[in-house]
């Protein structure tokens, strides 16, 4: 990878391959374990639900991988702009060299970013429902004090929370690659204060109106902030939505 090549660090370094190999692995065994539990507490038709399982599972995992890839695509770009931010630090790269470096990642980014938006309010517009349905569940569950059902309910739960890590997964990578730019954009604010030569502050200034330009803060569609916000935003919508279905249909 250019990047990689002029940063002088190993594109495996990070070992971003084995990392997403491991969470796919994860997320296999988690949803197996899962299933196994669920079929294990429904002897009835378990053969029939156990195929269901798997044809859910499948289906999951294709967003499971989405997310992971997505998350981990932003993991790289924020070590890569840590690894500039020590060269900067150490004095080891010049500022020409790191305005070209920066408007690479940049460009790297968004060359992936309008697919990825496409991508992303899919998995909002699947997954968010699936969450305010399955706290509702939830909770006509606790009024009728089921407890036939609660094996399954605790199955589906955990279903849901690891959904729901998975679905915020993307706008913490984002994060990180938004604090990671600010952190050197702060440092390079520090050098311009140290500069004594005219050339050498125009540089920083010219690298610093960049960032401003470029602040490596996302959104999807320009509506959907792409960062630690994104998660109580979820949280407030489903809890929202909890209140006007249990106001509409006289739960309690």
């Amino acid at each position: 990878m250019w990047i990689d090549t002029k940063l002088s660090t190993d594109s495996n370094a990070h070992n971003i391959d084995v990392k997403i190999i491991l969470s796919c692995a994860w997320c296999i065994v988690y949803k197996v374990i899962l299933n196994i539990i669920f079929c294990i507490n429904n002897e009835d038709d378990c053969l029939m639900i156990y195929f269901g399982a798997i044809v859910y599972t499948i289906q999951m995992f294709s967003f499971d991988i989405t997310m992971m890839v997505s998350f981990f695509i932003f993991y790289s770009l924020h070590r890569r702009i840590k690894t500039l931010t020590k060269l900067v630090i150490n004095n080891e790269i010049d500022v020409a060299n790191c305005l070209d470096i920066y408007r690479n990642i940049v460009k790297s980014i968004y060359a992936a970013k309008k697919c990825f938006d496409y991508l992303y309010v899919l998995a909002l517009m699947i997954f968010v429902p699936g969450l305010i349905v399955q706290f509702y569940v939830n909770l006509t569950k606790f009024k009728t004090r089921s407890s036939d059902y609660l094996h399954s309910l605790v199955v589906r739960n955990l279903h849901a929370i690891q959904n729901f890590m998975l679905l915020c997964s993307p706008a913490v990578g984002a994060d990180l690659v938004t604090s990671s730019a600010q952190e050197l954009k702060l440092l390079f604010h520090d050098k311009l204060l140290q500069a004594k030569e005219e050339e050498q502050a125009l540089s920083l200034e010219r690298f610093l109106n960049y960032i401003d330009g470029h602040p490596l803060r996302f959104t999807v569609f320009k509506i959907i902030p792409l960062d630690w916000t994104l998660p109580v935003m979820i949280v407030n919508l489903v809890i929202t939505y909890q209140i006007i279905i249990v106001q509409l249909t006289k739960l309690y």
